[in-house]
């Protein structure tokens, strides 16, 4: 079976690149970059991507085996890359959700507001996990966590979010809690629990002695934290 589809009718194709991966072709011309379906072979009009009008020709694309990186060469030594799939990281606190919107921006919605945005954090990082609390956020990438402050008391949204804490932890971060005040940190058995905003002096962490079994799992409540150790 033959298929065809007329993307440029006036102008030449200058690249193009399959993704096996998302099952999508990029096609490239006049500094324009089209999206193609494999599976109807229909054009994805809402995902076009124009370049600016100074960066010349497309010479080449590239995609990232897992499809979500491309990248476009162009005429005058230009390099773009462009997120074609967001990391699905996601988080929910009261009535509010903070999610992934770019590779290192963090949208938080009122999902009872009609899901109106509120804030957008900018990161330092590219996240690979996420956690949303009543007044604070906290992201990170190994065993880094940025905690950012977004609300004040009584669900007050600030102008603009703050970067307040910047805190590493040994070994793997397996999961985050947080509260309005405190934050609890579980990484290879262990658990670190802190003042979201510290500098570190009041740090407490359990097991207190290495005869206690390790800790697989926690919880944070207002008032209480709470741990679960291997049976």
């Amino acid at each position: 079976e033959i298929h065809q589809l007329v993307l440029f009718p006036r102008n030449t194709i200058e690249a193009l690149v399959v993704s096996d991966e998302l099952s999508k072709i990029a096609v490239a011309s006049n500094g324009v970059i089209k999206f193609v379906s494999l599976a109807d072979w229909t054009e994805l009009t809402n995902e076009t991507i124009s370049l600016p009008a100074d960066c010349g020709n497309i010479t080449s694309l590239h995609w990232s085996t897992d499809g979500q990186i491309l990248l476009a060469c162009t005429s005058v030594g230009h390099l773009f890359g462009f997120l074609t799939v967001t990391p699905s990281l996601y988080d929910a606190s009261g009535g509010y959700a903070a999610i992934l919107t770019s590779l290192s921006e963090v949208s938080i919605i009122d999902c009872v507001n009609k899901n109106t945005l509120i804030s957008r954090l900018n990161l330092e990082i590219e996240p690979t996990y996420l956690k949303l609390g009543s007044e604070h956020l906290g992201v990170g990438v190994s065993n880094t966590i940025f905690y950012y402050r977004w609300s004040q008391k009584e669900n007050k949204t600030l102008e603009k979010t703050a970067l307040v804490c910047k805190r590493e932890y040994f070994g793997s971060i397996k999961q985050i809690v947080l509260n309005n005040y405190w934050t609890a940190v579980l990484s290879d058995g262990k658990c670190t629990l802190h003042a979201i905003e510290s500098d570190g002096s009041d740090d407490r962490r359990f097991p207190q002695n290495d005869s206690e079994k390790a800790i697989s799992f926690i919880s944070m409540t207002r008032d209480f934290l709470l741990m679960i150790d291997v049976a």
